[in-house]
């Protein structure tokens, strides 16, 4: 009888290791956040319980991107799901790569839809909008809480449409434009279009023709500021560009430019910045050995003494020939008379491999053998310990050896802003209604 008891008792007893630790809800949820932007995985959790399945369906349904033929079943999944509209934050919205196929009207649709309340960004690629458009015509309810607003590879019908449907976006702080087409470029406006109120953290502008645009942000009296101006393309005539700088310049703080050719190369309007008295960081995209850079020695010297400038950094890539740029020179203008003494930082974004010059020594890695070589031709610079050099792509083991205050592992130094990131984004996060 004892025995029977004690095995009864040992049945009863628990194994320790049959225990599970169950995680507050708040906690998994918090867990599952980190996943957020790995649409593969989100997927795989949407198929462990309900409970997941809920809150990485939110997640993915943060960044969408709609194309000719999944539009019409998202804006059908709003209608029977508007919880999943107010978890939408950004909308990608790509038409047809060619402009002759038959007209979408995905911006129509998603302009009357009043289940995305919480949008805030819109990337616009191969869109063509024309003055009659649903879009314009409504006066944009879905536009008015979007701050973040990118257009590219499109196509207006005039140059009204295009400003008309910017106009549209009153609490915009970031605006890229870049690679559009005006059909009727020499259509002026017939009616005045007021400039909002903007106050842009970051205004990007590219290669399209920039002149309606441009003269319409100067020629307004409401008052614009911008923190950060990046300029893709200046092309013969930067007059245009000009005004905007006397616009802008007493705040501007950040000037990205793009590569520049001297005065006398073609060009019937240089490009000029002294109006940008409080310039704290200049950004010269140097890709090419062309100008061998002349044009950022004429800028430099554009700037009023004594300049506020703090940082200058170049943007060059490793097979463009930066080795025949004029660097002494450029040195020479950095430290001359005390022009710059508020410098802090010379740094140089380096992207790509090295041409076809081999270095003396094979044990050098590309990105090394371009720091070595930077460092002695600027060597003032490099004896005020002033130069930074970053790499785009993840550095080798070779270059993780050196120390950081000359190679740094740093993928994220290129500018993070929204449209810096969006812009060169090959690949949007595909929709699926799971």
């Amino acid at each position: 009888m004892y025995r029977l008891c004690r095995k009864r008792s040992k049945r009863r007893q628990l194994n320790p290791r049959s225990f599970s630790v169950c995680l507050p809800t708040e906690i998994q949820f918090s867990i599952i956040d980190h996943f957020e932007g790995d649409i593969l995985r989100l997927r795989r959790l949407c198929l462990i319980c309900r409970a997941w399945a809920s809150h990485a369906q939110l997640l993915l349904f943060r960044e969408i991107s709609l194309r000719h033929d999944n539009y019409e079943r998202f804006l059908s999944l709003l209608s029977t799901r508007d919880y999943l509209g107010r978890s939408v934050l950004c909308l990608h919205v790509s038409g047809w790569r060619l402009w002759n196929e038959p007209k979408l009207h995905i911006l129509d649709s998603i302009s009357l839809t009043p289940s995305l309340p919480n949008l805030q960004a819109l990337d616009l690629a191969h869109i063509a909008l024309a003055p009659d458009d649903i879009a314009i015509e409504s006066g944009g309810p879905q536009w008015r809480f979007i701050s973040e607003l990118q257009i590219r590879f499109s196509k207006f019908t005039t140059s009204e449409t295009m400003i008309a449907f910017i106009a549209l976006f009153p609490r915009l702080d970031n605006l890229e434009v870049t690679q559009c087409r005006i059909d009727n470029l020499a259509s002026t406006l017939e009616h005045r279009i007021v400039l909002p109120d903007w106050h842009l953290k970051h205004l990007a502008l590219g290669e399209f023709p920039p002149t309606p645009l441009v003269d319409w942000m100067v020629q307004e009296p409401a008052e614009l500021r911008v923190d950060h101006l990046r300029i893709l393309s200046v092309g013969t005539d930067a007059s245009a560009l000009n005004g905007l700088l006397r616009k802008i310049g007493g705040q501007l703080k950040h000037l990205e430019l793009p590569e520049l050719t001297s005065r006398g190369h073609g060009q019937q309007v240089a490009l000029s910045i002294k109006p940008c008295v409080v310039l704290s960081t200049l950004t010269f995209s140097e890709r090419s050995s062309y100008d061998r850079g002349h044009g950022i020695i004429h800028t430099l010297l554009d700037i009023a003494s004594p300049s506020l400038l703090r940082t200058v950094s170049f943007d060059i890539h490793l097979d463009a020939g930066y080795r025949d740029t004029l660097w002494e020179a450029i040195e020479n203008v950095l430290i001359a008379d005390g022009a710059f003494s508020a410098l802090k930082t010379v740094e140089f974004h380096m992207s790509g491999i090295a041409d076809g010059r081999s270095s003396s020594n094979k044990l050098l890695t590309a990105g090394e053998h371009a720091v070595f070589l930077m460092q002695g031709r600027l060597p003032i610079l490099e004896a005020k310990r002033l130069l930074r050099f970053h790499f785009e792509s993840a550095p080798t083991n070779a270059e993780q050896v050196n120390d950081g205050r000359v190679i740094c592992d740093d993928t994220q130094t290129w500018p993070k802003q929204f449209w810096s990131r969006m812009l060169w984004k090959k690949e949007h996060p595909p929709f699926s209604t799971l």
